[in-house]
């Protein structure tokens, strides 16, 4: 698996336990924390085109803020296309992302009730890197998620030049919203 094989390179660079990175890439599977997302197009914005924000609500002082990242993927893999994830060293999956057939993703976490989460399944960092990677539409992204093995309950953002979406995600369900079908809980 592709996530191996990172952390493998990781930990041989580095000369740390692959655990290690293992550890550190499940840490937002555990947390509860909040960030916010925004989608603006259309009449909302000057150009037109799609402004797409997501911030990480997190103490300014916090180790994370020090450090961050934008990785740019070219993978040789069948069916992959160039992404970006944005976020800090070490961490292979995605908070935030952008690929090249410009879908783009960012996430907040929600929580939810007990019988709307698992952690038996794929990490939602993974299923949104993995959706980056190999997603060429919107339709292909929301459908890569649908189909995914889900844990969490989060809220994405997906967005592109002329759409943007809410997605109410966790084991139990996946509901896409426009701004015109959100409902504000």
């Amino acid at each position: 698996m592709r996530y191996d094989q990172e952390m493998q390179g990781l930990a041989d660079a580095t000369g740390l336990s692959v655990w290690i990175f293992r550890q550190l890439n499940l840490v937002p599977e555990l947390l509860k924390a909040a960030c916010s997302i925004m989608g603006a197009y259309g009449k909302s914005t000057t150009s037109g085109k799609l402004v797409h924000l997501r911030s990480l609500d997190w103490e300014a002082h916090a180790p994370m803020s020090r450090w961050p990242q934008i990785t740019v993927y070219h993978s040789s893999e069948p069916g992959s296309i160039p992404f970006a994830n944005i976020g800090w060293p070490a961490l292979i999956g995605s908070l935030t992302g952008y690929n090249s057939r410009k879908v783009g993703v960012g996430e907040r976490l929600k929580g939810a009730p007990p019988d709307q989460e698992t952690r038996f399944g794929t990490p939602w960092m993974y299923v949104l890197r993995d959706a980056l990677q190999f997603s060429t539409t919107e339709g292909e992204y929301i459908r890569y998620l649908n189909e995914s093995k889900r844990t969490c309950s989060i809220y994405l953002g997906v967005g592109g030049e002329n759409f943007f979406n809410i997605v109410e995600y966790s084991w139990a369900y996946l509901n896409v919203y426009d701004w015109q079908t959100w409902k504000d809980d």
